[in-house]
């Protein structure tokens, strides 16, 4: 993952009064809307959310749908970013409460804080 974003990324996810959701990008279509922490990522990089009672959202950039998606990043958020996967893959384990985590997806849908997130993204950016 190249280093600015994920100093970014990382700061971002410590902004107070930012709330999580589990199982999906997002829970609305609000900035205040609960996300995880990759639809926060969405959200940072000006992409928006057309939220839907499934989990799925489409993905809006400046107005037009650019994916629909449940628990992954957009094609375009992964290439900015330079990630691997739109997972937010793992080369090692995180292993939090006992249990080992292969991506962001499933840290995020464990209940793994947005703040400890955030030192996970920055700690093994060159593994994302």
């Amino acid at each position: 993952m190249k280093e600015y974003w994920a100093k970014k990324w990382s700061k971002y996810l410590q902004t107070p009064g930012l709330k999580q959701t589990k199982g999906r990008l997002s829970r609305g279509n609000k900035e205040s809307s609960p996300k995880c922490c990759l639809g926060h990522a969405e959200y940072m990089v000006g992409n928006r959310f057309n939220a839907d009672k499934d989990g799925y959202v489409d993905i809006v950039k400046k107005g037009k749908v650019i994916e629909h998606r449940c628990l992954v990043l957009s094609y375009n958020t992964k290439e900015l970013f330079g990630m691997k996967t739109k997972e937010g893959d793992f080369d090692t384990p995180v292993v939090w409460r006992g249990n080992e985590f292969y991506d962001l997806s499933n840290l995020n849908d464990a209940g793994m804080p947005l703040k400890q997130i955030a030192r996970v993204i920055f700690d093994r950016m060159d593994e994302l």
